[in-house]
């Protein structure tokens, strides 16, 4: 098991080495007013890039370009970036300001485009918060103004200035002003509005959002197995190993997409049925001989960690996940040394596991990190370990 392991991962980040399925038809322009047609590297970026890479062709060599030297880039029928230098008002999230009014720094940034058409919008993410950017007739855009701040010793209050940024820019009749001055700060309400706008004066609004398929953010699995595990225990004066056995696991795994990056990055909650039973004789870690030591094992435990994949075609990823199990449901299980017993209750421990996902179906390795079974005995160690090969299908 620890050879099909270490093949597994070593396979993974080859292969990734190697993957060039995320370079996509787009371009960028120069600050001279150039334009080159390319293939750019689509990592559907979290925050607003100050980098992107690119290759000329499928066989040249991978070039990273910079803000310093591209006023836009962009892939096509999926992002579009300008280079603007504007004034920002940071939103510090950690430490908030005790001023209402916001402080602006003048900054020269990629912009990425929403909605292009009379009125643009546009967007800039950080680490700290989203900033929103509008422009008319293609004019510098400017921050459309959201602030919390700390009002006193207690209570945050929140700057919703953008309203009446709305309310004097953006005048029309299908806009109505009661629905302006209690909108959202988000990219769903103030796209409704630009695009309303844009439709006053007969003009077509160019999205470059994004459209979320139902379904796509969320999948339902079931992971069947088989766990290869062993047990030991270990007092001072000698250990006791019931050795490695094979048994059935049976998981429903809920798997949470993160809607950035390409939706590489998943968030997993996996309720797990898992059994070890073993017994043999010989002399037991308390210096008895033993004739009728065994162990019955029985939990449902939940997992829960990050998993990241690694798309190599259409139908076909590879995947790594670190997880952790929090807590096990002991299932009346017990270890029994002739006539001394002892309750389980497991520890938690991590998990580490990687594999193929084809379709609908994956095949995953997973590494079980030690953990206790026998905790609240002192100078007695139990070490709990092994791996699992994971079958899963994806309903939905």
């Amino acid at each position: 098991m620890k050879q099909l392991l270490t093949l597994l991962f070593t396979i993974t980040f080859t292969t990734t080495t190697f993957c060039q399925i995320s370079f996509e038809k787009g371009y960028f322009i120069n600050t001279v007013g150039i334009k080159t047609d390319c293939l750019i590297k689509n990592i559907d970026w979290s925050n607003t890039p100050k980098t992107f890479e690119y290759k000329l062709s499928d066989e040249s060599k991978v070039i990273q370009n910079t803000i310093r030297f591209v006023k836009e880039f962009g892939i096509y029928g999926s992002a579009k970036y300008i280079k603007y230098t504007v004034d920002i008002a940071p939103q510090t999230v950690g430490a908030l300001s005790e001023k209402r009014a916001p402080q602006y720094l003048t900054k020269t940034v990629f912009l990425k485009t929403l909605i292009e058409g009379k009125a643009n919008l546009y967007l800039y993410k950080d680490t700290d918060s989203k900033k929103f950017f509008y422009s008319l007739n293609k004019e510098t855009p400017i921050q459309l103004i959201y602030k919390r701040y700390k009002a006193d010793e207690v209570n945050i209050g929140t700057n919703n200035y953008f309203r009446q940024q709305l309310i004097n820019t953006f005048k029309c009749d299908a806009i109505k002003k009661n629905v302006l001055e209690n909108l959202s700060y988000n990219e769903k309400s103030l796209t409704k509005v630009i695009t309303q706008y844009n439709t006053c004066f007969g003009e077509s609004s160019t999205s470059f959002q994004k459209e979320r398929k139902k379904g796509t953010l969320f999948n339902f699995n079931l992971r069947p197995g088989i766990n290869s595990t062993s047990f030991n225990v270990d007092r001072q004066g000698g250990s006791f190993d019931f050795g490695y056995q094979t048994n059935f696991r049976f998981g429903i795994e809920s798997e949470i997409i993160f809607p950035f990056n390409k939706n590489k990055w998943t968030f997993i909650v996996e309720p797990t049925y898992q059994s070890y039973k073993a017994s043999r004789e010989g002399e037991s870690p308390f210096g008895l001989l033993s004739q009728d030591s065994s162990i019955d094992y029985k939990s449902i435990e939940l997992v829960t960690g990050l998993r990241h994949y690694f798309y190599l075609n259409q139908n076909l990823k590879l995947f790594v996940n670190a997880s952790y199990s929090l807590f096990s449901v002991n299932l009346n299980s017990t270890v029994r040394f002739t006539r001394t017993e002892f309750k389980i209750e497991p520890s938690g421990n991590f998990v580490f596991g990687g594999g193929l996902k084809y379709n609908r179906y994956s095949l995953e390795i997973r590494y079980l990190a030690d953990k206790e079974l026998i905790r609240n005995f002192l100078f007695i160690d139990s070490t709990y370990k092994g791996a699992s090969l994971v079958f899963g299908y994806t309903l939905f």
